[in-house]
């Protein structure tokens, strides 16, 4: 997952004795790119690991992550097709027309609960996401007390690893520090900047330590950067928390669906002119969907 800013893919180094590193694959035998830096693995994997022990990550990657709001937006549509279906089916004289309202909310109604069916597997899901990150927590515990060379050791980092793709879409290169990008969703993509306390410089050196300094942001926009700390995470966080879990979705597609309701129970009664006329006027369709 790791990419240099060429477009390479970062490799993996062991030299033993602690040096272990991620370098450009086009930066040697002159392929093309000039980045010689060696980003020290163990400092980054620490700071990455600990990242991710601070909170799920992974509940900003996908969505929803409680449809409790969605779902009973969904079962509330139901209920309203199911309703005036009875009511179509014990008005009175079966006609075409009625049968085939009848059937239309049918087919609404088989489709809503398709979606509802869905959103009730995706929930079952996230609180299976919850227990992973506690299992995933646990690991990373018993990977650091555990002695280097145990071969139970080496098999939690590959548990590990394949935990840190499920949540991390790329690690890039950018100049001195490396940009950690979590999988983005169809609004945003959540990331960090892991800061090198010095310029990497060429040959044998000191260890570079590497921080979490930053926290992106790329939306439709331009990219959006500011200083991480856990308060400000917090709060930006808890302002998207609504579109995260899907609730504001949720209350928009409710708020859709009420008003379509009301302007297609309005027009059932108009006769083909009074269509013709509202056909002319956008503010008197909308004036339709508003509650009363």
């Amino acid at each position: 997952m790791g990419k240099c800013w060429c477009g390479a893919t970062l490799r993996y180094s062991d030299k033993g004795r602690d040096r272990r590193y991620l370098f450009c694959g086009h930066s040697t035998h002159n392929r093309g790119c000039d980045n010689h830096r060696h980003y020290d693995y163990d400092g980054i994997e620490r700071e990455v690991l600990a990242l991710l022990l601070l909170f799920d990550v992974s509940r900003f990657t996908s969505q929803p992550d409680d449809g409790s709001d969605k779902i009973e937006a969904l079962e509330a549509q139901i209920r309203d097709k199911d309703e005036r279906a009875n009511w179509l089916a014990e008005s009175g004289e079966m006609t075409r027309r009625t049968r085939e309202q009848m059937d239309k909310l049918d087919r609404e109604i088989d489709e809503l609960q398709e979606r509802l069916d869905e959103i009730r597997k995706t929930v079952l899901i996230a609180e299976a996401r919850g227990d992973a990150h506690r299992e995933f927590a646990d690991m990373v515990d018993q990977m650091w007390q555990a002695d280097p060379e145990d071969e139970n050791r080496k098999a939690l980092r590959a548990r590990i690893s394949q935990d840190l793709r499920r949540i991390i879409e790329s690690i890039r290169a950018e100049g001195e520090d490396l940009l950690v990008w979590l999988h983005r969703t169809r609004q945003w993509q959540i990331g960090f900047r892991l800061a090198a306390s010095a310029p990497h410089p060429r040959g044998r050196h000191q260890k570079i330590q590497y921080k979490i300094l930053s926290t992106l942001w790329q939306g439709v926009g331009e990219r959006q950067e500011k200083p991480f700390t856990l308060e400000y995470l917090g709060a930006r966080l808890g302002s998207m928390e609504r579109w995260i879990d899907g609730t504001a979705l949720a209350k928009f597609e409710q708020h859709s669906a009420e008003v379509m309701a009301r302007v297609k129970a309005a027009v059932e009664s108009m006769s083909d002119a009074e269509l013709a006329t509202l056909a002319q006027s956008p503010d008197r369709i909308a004036a339709l969907g508003e509650a009363k």
